[in-house]
């Protein structure tokens, strides 16, 4: 018992340590401390796997700042740890790198595919770590990418399918037994790789989601 206790005590306080890490590295930022900001962020981003560091690490390098010269493919990099964990700034980031071929090879295809992740609804988006993007840029850019894919392939559909229901399940496994979880797979294969909309995506017919839903609404883990 001491020693589970002690090992808790530990933990909190490298989770607090960590946490101050990453609010040193916004101070510094603010203050002009780029080099130490980098520095602080790169712990955060790597060692953490703060979605908050992974972003601002990406600005820093795409605008080169506290570098010699901007970094683009230190921003795609960055970004896309970001985006993969479904952070919609990040995301919008990487779609419009991928939309220019700045840091990447242009790619339309990768570009509508994380353009249209960050733009989802809301309702849609809330077992990532933040919700809809609210950037004019990225929409107007988004519209003009979707008149290449009017006639959108299957397999273009199933990439952004296969985003959204890897990361429902990350985010369910931390809070579902081994039985419900086998409920949501089986949600899944009804899906047959559609992607999740307000019509497939319903509380009232799929009923492990909607306990899934309120479950991370109050923040309490099973």
């Amino acid at each position: 018992m001491k020693r589970s206790l002690i090992l808790l005590l530990v933990l909190l306080a490298q989770t607090h340590f960590a946490l101050a890490e990453c609010d040193w590295a916004v101070d510094a930022e603010k203050s002009g401390k780029i080099d130490v900001a980098l520095m602080q962020y790169l712990y955060c981003a790597e060692d953490e796997n703060d979605v908050d560091a992974q972003y601002s690490l990406g600005t820093l390098f795409y605008k080169g700042l506290g570098i010699s010269a901007p970094d683009y493919k230190k921003a795609a990099l960055f970004y896309s740890k970001a985006a993969k964990q479904g952070y919609a700034p990040a995301q919008v980031k990487l779609g419009l790198l991928f939309w220019r071929g700045e840091g990447v090879q242009k790619d339309l295809r990768e570009a509508y595919k994380w353009l249209y992740l960050a733009q989802e609804d809301s309702e849609l988006r809330w077992f990532y770590p933040v919700g809809v993007s609210q950037s004019p840029d990225a929409e107007q850019i988004f519209h003009k990418i979707d008149k290449f894919f009017e006639n959108k392939d299957q397999d273009l559909m199933e990439n952004i399918s296969s985003f959204q229901y890897e990361n429902l399940r990350k985010k369910a496994g931390d809070y579902l037994t081994a039985d419900e979880m086998n409920q949501l797979e089986n949600y899944f294969k009804r899906l047959s790789g559609a992607i999740l909309t307000h019509k497939n995506f319903n509380y009232d017919q799929e009923k492990i989601l909607k306990k899934l839903r309120k479950i991370v609404d109050k923040g309490s883990k099973i």
